[in-house]
C-alpha cells in the first residue's frame, strides 16, 4: 500500500505519511461496514443474525468515517502540510 499512498500523495500534494494514514483509516471504516466483511460475518454468526440486520448499529465505523472526512476537509492536522 506504500506505493499507492506515495503516488496519491505526490499527485495531490499531501504528505505521504498523512496519505497512508487516511487510506488505512478509511479502509478499516469500509471493512467494518460491508455486510460480507470478516468482522460483521463473525458477529452475525455468533449472534445468529443476518449480517444486514446489524448494519444500522455499527456506530463506530460510521463515526470513524465521518470524523476522518471532517479532518480531511479541515486539513487537520496541519503539521504535515
Amino acid at each position: 500500500m506504500g506505493g499507492i499512498a506515495k503516488q496519491i500523495g505526490d499527485r495531490y500534494g499531501v504528505d505521504n505519511r498523512k496519505c497512508a494514514s487516511i487510506l488505512d483509516t478509511m479502509s478499516c471504516c469500509m471493512q467494518g461496514l460491508i455486510p460480507y466483511g470478516a468482522q460483521l460475518l463473525m458477529a452475525a454468526g455468533l449472534a445468529s443474525l443476518n449480517p444486514v440486520n446489524i448494519i444500522p448499529y455499527l456506530y463506530y465505523p460510521m463515526c470513524l468515517g465521518l470524523v476522518t472526512i471532517v479532518a480531511i476537509l479541515l486539513r487537520y492536522p496541519r503539521r504535515y502540510s
